[in-house]
């Protein structure tokens, strides 16, 4: 089923705001930013223009607050979803007053922006005549689902990567590494979230900053001085950590070719 387009409005009336909520919107699939504004009352004629979807919100803002607009969306059908996002956590009580879906405390970070993304996702897949899947009704798929590929975005293209032909993942801040036969890919995620979404099963974290296909695995090394190693099938050697030692080598041994 094609996805429908989630269309967003941003409102604040601070500009690294606004660019830190575009920023996190241009990285999720099937969003798309339909607007901006600097106040109240241009928020308000920005949703008459583009008819958003969702409506991020600021509370305090010059000629009309957040909570001023997002009551005046009552009776509006269809009702875009309002997400506040404030750095003042004292309005949480009226926020919900006005059927906010979601309210975001500054300074909030990704992990936090996705949950709301996927509660967002939710509702308007439950809207009549709403032809948008639900990608968050459940956990994130992992390789045993029907998705088994990652979207790997750069400029100009998004590569469908083959989660099966991964052979091992580098962390890189904000951004993994993903090591295939011939290539390798910097895709935007964190490490820890990308593990969430893999089949345990066949990935394994052999340290802080590293995970491994296990079919890849060739080989285990020790050496006196209290170093272990992964060596997998094309030569390349990783480092285990003392952290994930014993975990590593009782899921390898029974499995190693």
């Amino acid at each position: 089923m094609m996805a429908k387009v989630i269309r967003a409005l941003v409102v604040d009336d601070e500009p690294l705001a606004r660019v830190n909520l575009r920023t996190l919107l241009a990285q999720q699939a099937g969003w798309l930013l339909a607007g901006e504004a600097g106040s109240g009352p241009e928020a308000c004629l920005e949703i008459q223009r583009v008819q958003p979807d969702v409506v991020f919100l600021d509370v305090r803002m010059p000629g009309q607050s957040g909570l001023e607009v997002a009551k005046l969306l009552n009776g509006t059908e269809p009702r875009p979803l309002v997400v506040f996002a404030t750095a003042f956590e004292e309005h949480a009580v009226e926020a919900f007053e006005v059927e906010a879906a979601d309210y975001l405390l500054k300074p909030f970070d990704r992990d936090r922006f996705l949950t709301t993304v996927h509660r967002l996702e939710r509702r308007l897949s439950r809207r009549p005549g709403a032809t948008t899947e639900d990608p968050a009704a459940a956990d994130p798929p992992k390789i045993g689902d029907s998705v088994t590929t990652l979207a790997v975005k750069s400029v100009g293209r998004v590569r469908l990567v083959r989660i099966p032909d991964i052979h091992w993942v580098a962390a890189a801040g904000n951004y993994v590494r993903l090591y295939l036969a011939d290539a390798c890919y910097l895709h935007r995620a964190t490490l820890a979230s990308l593990e969430r979404q893999l089949d345990p099963g066949t990935f394994l974290r052999i340290h802080r900053s590293t995970l491994i296909h296990r079919r890849q695995v060739a080989e285990l090394r020790t050496s006196v001085v209290g170093r272990y190693q992964v060596v997998l099938l094309d030569g390349t050697e990783l480092e285990i950590s003392q952290r994930f030692k014993q975990r590593v080598f009782s899921a390898l041994m029974p499995t190693l070719p």
